[in-house]
């Protein structure tokens, strides 16, 4: 009989910051990841994702609904559930992605589970009432995924057991059909938490509100994301309309928090790129258009710069990035992998709107508080074995660079400059390519 092992990541937390507080940190990586050996035992990078065999994923909310620190219930589990489902739509609604959720319906009582605690159960469950790990002090919310760990397997009747610290799980045959291939990251469970010492949770939050209170749409959209294996985004700008996946809601800012309640087009592009609908379930209507955007990254010394943040800002309106990704760290299973030609310092953004748009690469000391920049539980593992691995050495001290060879200090682009930036052309179906960088260069 074989077991396997399986990791338990907590895909990330939610902070809660008090009005317009400044950014504590910021969190950044394209994705979930985690360490796991190949086919010849050497660890590397891996991402967290789930098969489209589990889809749709399935989950149940704690029937006791929203609890305050003594278990008492103040928000009853139905109106918890519709909110709770909203930010579930909000990432099965995107366009031209296979991924599907379902809670059932309010009504049905499977919908609702007596289980409190995250754990492997292979029950996606949704509670206020956690023990294992809750969440406590400014972390308003946690997601935790529970994923595959060692060399890819084929699933079969003898290899579906599945170990975490002593405790086995069978996975379902019906979900993992024989054949099966379980690659290193493959999630199967996932569950939320969320912080019962905050009084001020709220589902009918309007954006014209005074109120001082967190709206849990917000927060479980916010979830979510990582759950499907989506990190923080570094794109934590300030305003009305951050990045869902910005790492930080603003208590008391409103306006804010309910623009958050969809993935914006980073967050969007990242469900393409890992959960893409194949072009025989396409209806005949669904645009789904997109290009892709490649190039690498080089230091002068010509070493490979990896883990390094690229933004792409749409051409006709540069207020904000509209894409972000990073280049592949010497660490990446993809670099290392023999059916894939990826190299150190490469990077794509995947499902780009086709248009124009401005490349840039930005050094990490930009909007990175200092203080925080050695703990690398604040990034991926790509982005900080890449970019902080080296911190002490001037590969990680580079200006802010547009294409073709802009330099601009350590903030981000200045589009009021003079000069004429190269434009990007990003048509459907292609990808715009050798869009590259060399750190610090100069024409």
């Amino acid at each position: 009989m074989n077991y396997h092992r399986l990791w338990l990541f907590l895909a990330a937390s939610l902070v809660l910051l008090m009005l317009c507080a400044h950014t504590r940190w910021t969190e950044a990586g394209d994705n979930i990841e985690i360490w796991s050996e190949d086919s010849k035992g050497v660890e590397r990078i891996y991402h967290c994702f789930w098969l489209t065999d589990a889809f749709p994923l399935r989950w149940s909310l704690n029937e006791k609904g929203v609890v305050d620190s003594d278990g008492k219930t103040y928000i009853d589990k139905n109106k918890v559930w519709v909110a709770i489902n909203l930010a579930f739509e909000a990432w099965e609604n995107v366009e031209c992605s296979c991924l599907t959720v379902t809670g059932l319906d309010e009504n049905d009582a499977e919908c609702f589970t007596e289980i409190s605690d995250v754990g492997l159960d292979l029950v996606n469950v949704i509670t206020w009432l956690d023990t294992y790990d809750p969440p406590t002090g400014p972390t308003i919310a946690k997601g935790f995924n529970w994923s595959y760990v060692g060399p890819a397997i084929v699933l079969d009747g003898e290899s579906r057991k599945i170990s975490l610290n002593g405790d086995t799980i069978t996975l379902s045959a019906e979900i993992y059909p024989d054949n099966t291939i379980l690659h290193p990251g493959t999630t199967i469970d996932m569950d939320m938490t969320f912080n019962s010492s905050n009084p001020d949770f709220s589902y009918t939050l309007k954006a014209n509100s005074d109120e001082y209170q967190v709206d849990i749409q917000t927060v479980a959209t916010h979830e979510a994301g990582h759950l499907f294996g989506l990190s923080h985004t570094s794109m934590a700008f300030t305003g009305d309309d951050p990045a869902t996946m910005r790492p930080h809601v603003g208590y008391g800012d409103v306006e804010s928090q309910v623009n958050r309640r969809s993935p914006g087009p980073d967050e969007e592009a990242a469900l393409v790129r890992w959960y893409p609908v194949q072009s025989d379930d396409l209806e005949e209507d669904t645009p789904c258009s997109w290009g892709s955007i490649s190039g690498r990254v080089m230091h002068a010394d010509e070493e490979p710069a990896g883990g390094v943040r690229v933004w792409a800002y749409d051409a006709g309106d540069t207020s904000q990035p509209k894409y972000e990704t990073f280049t592949l760290s010497a660490w990446d299973a993809e670099v290392n992998s023999s059916n894939e030609v990826r190299r150190e310092g490469e990077y794509t953004f995947s499902g780009v709107e086709p248009g124009q748009y401005y490349v840039c690469i930005l050094p990490w000391l930009n909007g990175v508080p200092e203080e925080f920049v050695d703990d690398p539980e604040l990034y991926n593992e790509t982005t900080y074995y890449g970019a902080w691995y080296d911190i002490e050495t001037d590969h990680a001290d580079f200006e802010t660079e547009v294409f073709d060879e802009f330099l601009m200090g350590s903030g981000a682009p200045d589009f009021d400059q003079d000069e004429s930036f190269d434009l990007v052309e990003v048509k459907d179906g292609e990808i715009a390519s050798n869009i590259d960088f060399i750190t610090n260069a100069v024409d």
